[in-house]
């Protein structure tokens, strides 16, 4: 299953429809629609497991041709919510439950699907654990992936490793280094909009999800 259309069960397109999104995919050379409330790439893959396992199981997957669209995001994975603080209302996109270079790539690549309709987007960039020798690559990697295949207007890094990969993010979309979460909501207090948005996605060591959880707390 995936975006290939090698694969048994794949992802043609989805569009837009009243207040969700009609997902096609072809599954063993049939076609199928499903309604469905995101079009973040993570949540369509799910969609797509499942439904592989469905078909290897002889289901009839036109009885759930409407079971997804009232599925709600797991916590910091890639919800957004409104958050009202600082005196303004701004949107957070909840990406903060781990970070890996795939999951960080796929974050940046839903956030850039995001119409800002004439806002900013804010991203937090926290360190990647666990990656071993070649980790200082990786968060380079990350830093490039923003320069060219995003709308990010400022992203803002936290950590060893993110901190010394800052350096190559283009001038125009480097934030600033936080040197501790404390004073990263005195930053961006004074920079985000009414109805800007902003991205938190770090390794869960970093704790960028107490950051995620102190705007959602505010509400």
């Amino acid at each position: 299953f995936g975006y290939s259309k090698k694969s048994d069960v794949y992802f043609i397109n989805i569009k837009k429809s009243n207040k969700d999104f009609i997902l096609k995919l072809s599954s063993d050379n049939k076609n199928f629609l499903f309604r469905t409330n995101s079009i973040n790439k993570n949540y369509i893959m799910n969609l797509l497991c499942l439904i592989s396992v469905l078909s290897e199981l002889g289901l009839d997957l036109k009885n759930i041709k409407n079971f997804f669209k009232n599925l709600k995001s797991l916590k910091g994975r890639g919800k957004i919510k409104k958050v009202n603080k600082f005196g303004k209302s701004f949107f957070l996109v909840d990406e903060s439950y781990n970070a890996n270079p795939l999951s960080v790539k796929t974050a940046i690549e839903n956030f850039s699907n995001i119409k800002k309709k004439g806002k900013k987007k804010y991203f937090l960039f926290g360190d990647m654990m666990e990656l071993g020798r070649n980790s200082h690559i990786y968060h380079k990697k990350i830093t490039n992936f923003i320069n060219n295949n995003s709308d990010i207007d400022k992203t803002f890094v936290y950590g060893e490793r993110a901190s010394k990969a800052y350096k190559f993010l283009n001038k125009s979309k480097r934030g600033e280094i936080i040197d501790d979460l404390e004073s990263f909501d005195n930053k961006i207090s004074k920079i985000l909009k009414n109805g800007d948005f902003l991205m938190i996605k770090g390794s869960n060591a970093t704790k960028l999800y107490k950051i995620s959880e102190n705007f959602l707390r505010s509400n």
